[in-house]
């Protein structure tokens, strides 16, 4: 937490809508603030997924012969025959109406400078002291299950801290996971534990040096995570 993953999220998905490529950011972090950081006002942000998951579990499900209810889809729950599958706007931005399926039709925002934002939305009052997070999460997990993606087209989603993310299978569901670290011993350590989880399950993981203030801090995160390690931002004061 506050290693700078939603401003690093922030920045990836806006350098892409920059070069005119489609992109969509989802913000699945229980703190929820990539709206703000990408510039839209908090009365302007989207439908939150985590509080519509049986409106998307409909929609996903379609015909599909398997899946008799929407209360029967668990996150988890791949598409089949039948099923409806996601894919990207073709552009950046623009109007969200005209995204061609409900889902992002009604749950995404054209954000400043391009992206597309999704949320999953942060805790209602009827989820306090009865559920965990993980369930506004699984709206991601549904979504990335279903979506069609391929070359120059990006979803990018800023997720919780460390390794929360093994408490579902969200984290087998991403081309690339990237640890945001500072050269710390607590920031190397998470990235020790989330290397350990993920050997086993064809994760493939860069690291990003942030909040680096000299060539000592590129040194010692190049000792601990060696060639993991992608590129070094520095510390902005």
């Amino acid at each position: 937490g506050g290693s700078g993953k939603t401003t690093v999220s922030a920045l990836f998905a806006r350098y892409v809508a920059s070069r005119g490529l489609p992109v969509v950011a989802i913000d699945a972090d229980i703190n929820q603030h990539l709206g703000m950081v990408l510039g839209v006002e908090e009365e302007a942000l989207p439908r939150p997924m985590g509080s519509h998951l049986t409106e998307i579990k409909e929609w996903l499900r379609g015909d599909n012969p398997r899946i008799s209810s929407a209360g029967s889809m668990v996150k988890t729950t791949p598409p089949g025959r039948g099923s409806r599958l996601l894919e990207l706007p073709a552009v950046t931005g623009g109007d969200v109406s005209a995204a061609g399926d409900p889902v992002h039709g009604g749950f995404s925002v054209a954000a400043p400078y391009g992206p597309w934002l999704m949320v999953t939305g942060p805790f209602g009052e009827a989820d306090l002291g009865v559920a965990c997070y993980h369930s506004k999460v699984g709206a991601v997990e549904l979504y990335l299950n279903h979506l069609v993606d391929g070359p120059g087209r990006y979803a990018v989603v800023d997720m919780t801290a460390g390794a929360d993310a093994f408490a579902s299978g969200l984290f087998t569901r991403f081309d690339l996971t990237f640890l945001v670290a500072e050269p710390t011993r607590q920031g190397v350590g998470v990235y020790r534990q989330y290397r350990q989880y993920a050997a086993e399950h064809g994760v493939a993981v860069a690291v990003v040096g942030n909040k680096v203030q000299g060539p000592q801090d590129v040194a010692f995160l190049r000792e601990q995570v060696g060639s993991d390690l992608l590129v070094c931002l520095g510390h902005s004061g």
